[in-house]
C-alpha cells in the first residue's frame, strides 16, 4: 500500500495540514477540532489520526488523554515509529517530572536570604544574595546597636536591606518561572517535531 494510495482525500489531507499549522501557532484547540472531527475509515489514516491526538494531548499536558489515544494505534508505522517512541518518552518524562514552584522559591527566601536561588538551581546566586544581605543585615543591626533607630545611618541601611530584600524575594519567584517556562517550551518543541515530521513523510 503507498502511503496515500487514494485513501486520503483533499479534506483529509487540509485536516491534518490545518492541525500542523495550528500547533506552531500554539492554537491547540483548533488542531484538535480539526483532527477529532475527522471521520476515517482507512486503518492507517486513523492511526495517524490518534497519533496526533496524542501528540496533542502533550501539548496541553493531558497525560491520560495521551495515554488513550496512544493505545487506539493498533499498528506499527516506519514513517511515524521514532517519533510515537519519542512522545512515550516524553509522557513518561512529564509523568514524573514536578516543575518548581515560584511561590516555595518566594517564600523561602523571605525566610532564608539566597535559599531561593538555591532552590532554583542558581546556586552562585544563592551565595551572591546571602553574602549580600548578611552584610546589609549586620550594618543595620550594628548601626541600631550605636547609633539608634532614628539614625540616619540605620534608615539608610534599613532601607538598604528592605529593597534588597524584596527585590531578591521577586528575583527568586521570577528565577523559577522562566524557569519552568523554559522548560515546557523546549518540551513543546521536541513534541511539534515529533508531530510534524509523520505528516511530512506520509504526503511525501
Amino acid at each position: 500500500m503507498s502511503k496515500v494510495s487514494g485513501s486520503l482525500n483533499n479534506y483529509n489531507e487540509s485536516r491534518f495540514l490545518i492541525n500542523i499549522n495550528s500547533i506552531y501557532n500554539e492554537d491547540f484547540k483548533r488542531g484538535y477540532e480539526a483532527l477529532n472531527n475527522l471521520k476515517v475509515e482507512d486503518s492507517v489514516v486513523a492511526n495517524l489520526k490518534y497519533f496526533e491526538l496524542s501528540g496533542l494531548a502533550l501539548l496541553n499536558r493531558d497525560i491520560a488523554a495521551f495515554d488513550k489515544y496512544d493505545q487506539n494505534i493498533t499498528q506499527e508505522y516506519y514513517y511515524f515509529s521514532n517519533e510515537r517512541a519519542s512522545l512515550q518518552n516524553v509522557a513518561e518524562e512529564l509523568r514524573n517530572k514536578k516543575l518548581k514552584s515560584p511561590w516555595v522559591a518566594g517564600i523561602a527566601t523571605a525566610i532564608i536570604p539566597g535559599a531561593g536561588k538555591f532552590y532554583a538551581g542558581k546556586r552562585g546566586q544563592g551565595i551572591y544574595s546571602f553574602v549580600i544581605s548578611m552584610f546589609l543585615a549586620l550594618q543595620v543591626w550594628e548601626s541600631y546597636r550605636i547609633d539608634g533607630i532614628e539614625s540616619p545611618r540605620f534608615i539608610i541601611y534599613g532601607s538598604l536591606f528592605s529593597l534588597f530584600h524584596a527585590g531578591n524575594i521577586w528575583s527568586s519567584a521570577l528565577t523559577v518561572k522562566n524557569y519552568n517556562k523554559e522548560y515546557n517550551e523546549a518540551v513543546n518543541y521536541r513534541i511539534k517535531m515529533d508531530l510534524h515530521i509523520p505528516i511530512r513523510s506520509f504526503f511525501n
